[in-house]
């Protein structure tokens, strides 16, 4: 697969959607189901299932839980080499982007609190409807908020959470952003909460962290590695906020992150 120069690289800053969708995933040639998932209070998510073939179906589903800016349109390629490897992608929109309900957005929030009811949904949808071993959140920057919080719920039905651009504290994600970017970001609800959400994750956590990301920080994910009694792993690449796949690239496009997510599913298998 020839690398993707569409893919989006936005750090971290404030939340920025876009309505228009530069790829579905018919574009790469790959069968999809779209739906609307609603979500408790009304809103209807826009959503895209990918499943591989019977023959390489590894039994794992992966909800994606992107960050502030775009949709879910920025990372068909990004789920195409998660499909080659036999992982179903669970791709959605949150309210105000993509072709999901309506929603007032606050540009100088990090972060809705509705943004945790939409990933919700959609992972009680596919705990309820796709046939699975396992069931994960690949989450990235903002997204990594919304998946630390889901999987904080001893409800949740979540078996592993795959991080990028980790947000390890939202106290301090507001101060570096506000202080390098020259914004104005706020939080929508206390840094307690997150704090304590953070501490209450039990599942295997896997970290993708970058050299050169000033804002989520290759020192807060190891930070959060030495902290955790769950298994918590680190991957270290070169490269800035949310380069992971151009970065572990060998032979194909995220052939290389892709390798460590099995790998790291392998050594926590049950």
């Amino acid at each position: 697969m020839l690398f993707p120069l569409l893919t989006i690289s936005i750090a971290a800053s404030a939340i920025n959607p876009s309505r228009q969708y530069i790829n579905t995933p018919d574009s790469l040639g790959l069968e999809y189901q779209a739906l609307e998932v609603s979500t408790p209070d009304g809103c209807a998510l826009n959503t895209w299932i990918l499943a591989p073939n019977p023959e390489k179906d590894n039994e794992t589903v992966l909800v994606l839980a992107y960050g502030d800016a775009g949709n879910m349109s920025h990372f068909v390629y990004h789920a195409a080499a998660f499909l080659q490897q036999g992982f179903t992608v669970v791709a959605f929109d949150y309210r105000g982007f993509g072709k999901s309900s309506d929603f007032p957005i606050r540009t100088d929030y990090l972060y809705h609190t509705e943004f945790l009811d939409d990933l919700s949904a959609v992972v009680a949808y596919a705990e309820a409807n796709i046939p699975h071993r396992r069931l994960g959140i690949w989450a990235l920057s903002m997204g990594t908020i919304l998946a630390t919080q889901a999987a904080a719920r001893e409800e949740a039905p979540i078996d592993f959470v795959l991080a990028e651009g980790f947000v390890a504290n939202t106290r301090q994600q507001v101060s570096r952003i506000n202080a390098l970017k020259g914004k104005t970001v706020i939080l929508p609800e206390p840094a307690s909460r997150y704090r304590r959400a953070v501490r209450r994750v039990k599942i295997p956590l896997l970290v993708f962290a970058a050299t050169e990301d000033e804002i989520t920080t290759l020192a807060d994910a190891e930070g959060l590695a030495a902290g955790k009694q769950s298994p918590c792993r680190v991957i270290q690449y070169k490269g800035g906020h949310l380069r992971g796949f151009q970065a572990l690239s060998k032979r194909g496009f995220g052939d290389g992150y892709v390798a460590e997510v099995i790998r790291f599913l392998q050594e926590n298998d049950g």
